[in-house]
């Protein structure tokens, strides 16, 4: 999907609201692409108001 790094978040809210698991599953993987230091603690708080999944071996590879 292009340019869903632009809207994951907000795109996985709706999806877990409406229990679109394949939606929100690609949002959740948009949004580990972009973990970095710096959002750690914010991502990992939206993560777990909305039941998604970060997963965080993407920011030892960075």
């Amino acid at each position: 999907m292009e340019n869903l790094d632009l809207i994951a978040a907000d795109l996985l809210k709706a999806a877990d609201k409406y229990q679109l698991q394949s939606l929100k599953k690609m949002c959740e993987e948009s949004l580990c692409k972009n973990l970095k230091p710096d959002n750690l603690i914010s991502m990992m708080n939206f993560a777990e108001r909305h039941n998604a999944e970060i997963k965080m071996f993407n920011l030892f590879n960075n």
